[in-house]
């Protein structure tokens, strides 16, 4: 049995490159998915750290805050 298949003189095509061009497409395709993927988990690490920052300088404040009502409450 040949691996080429002849449709007449206009189509006629190697099944065996027809296997590598769809594998590479294929390569191609999930290495992409897997970069979109892992650019995305980049950018939520990036957010939830701020995230996290920003929620500590938050509770800082808001402790510093208190700190000084208990005080102000203390000397009177």
């Amino acid at each position: 049995m040949s691996e080429k298949i002849t449709y007449g003189r206009l189509f006629s095509f190697s099944v065996k490159n027809f296997k590598m061009k769809l594998a590479r497409s294929v390569k191609k395709v999930i290495g992409n998915v897997k970069k979109s993927i892992k650019n995305f988990f980049t950018f939520l690490h990036e957010k939830l750290s701020k995230a996290e920052d920003r929620l500590l300088k938050v509770v800082d404040d808001a402790g510093d805050w208190a700190f000084e009502k208990l005080e102000e409450r203390t000397v009177f």
